[in-house]
């Protein structure tokens, strides 16, 4: 509601830079997540926000006094913005990659050893007859050939 009914620019900066920094102040005062990582990185997105707010603000000063842009303001700012973005994106991809791993959807390494003899598969092709996913080495339960890594077959 501020934003619509604000007289100018520099109101609506100064508006977005108090309702970052009170958010930042709750967040560092109530902490409403356990996990204390997860209040520091909300903490800290709220403090990038009132620091590109500022950035902006000064840029928009810099305008109204007919004075040049200041090309660090705008590096700054971009620096400040793909930040987040890198963050989020590698723990997306971190969270992802767990869960894929969790479901078994992403193959884990395995020794040799493990795979060598013919009981192993009969054992496992009985542990996931009834169950709904497939055996990790489908092509090689149940088949009449014998398998070794060692030899090479």
């Amino acid at each position: 509601m501020i934003y619509a009914f604000s007289p100018n620019w520099f109101f609506q900066f100064v508006v977005q830079q108090l309702v970052c920094l009170l958010a930042l102040q709750a967040f560092i005062v109530f902490q409403p997540y356990k996990n204390k990582f997860f209040n520091f990185v909300d903490a800290s997105f709220f403090a990038i926000l009132a620091a590109i707010s500022t950035l902006s603000m000064y840029n928009y000063y810099l305008t109204k006094t007919n004075q040049k842009l200041s090309p660090w303001a705008f590096g700054i700012q971009y620096i400040l913005i793909i930040i987040p973005l890198i963050y989020a994106s590698l723990c997306c991809i971190y969270y992802l990659w767990k869960k894929l791993k969790s479901q078994n959807l992403i193959p884990r390494r395995r020794e040799e050893s493990s795979v060598t003899s013919e009981e192993d598969f009969t054992d496992n092709q009985k542990q996931y007859s009834g169950s709904y996913q497939r055996h990790p080495r489908h092509w090689l339960v149940g088949s009449s050939k014998r398998f070794s890594l060692r030899s090479g077959n």
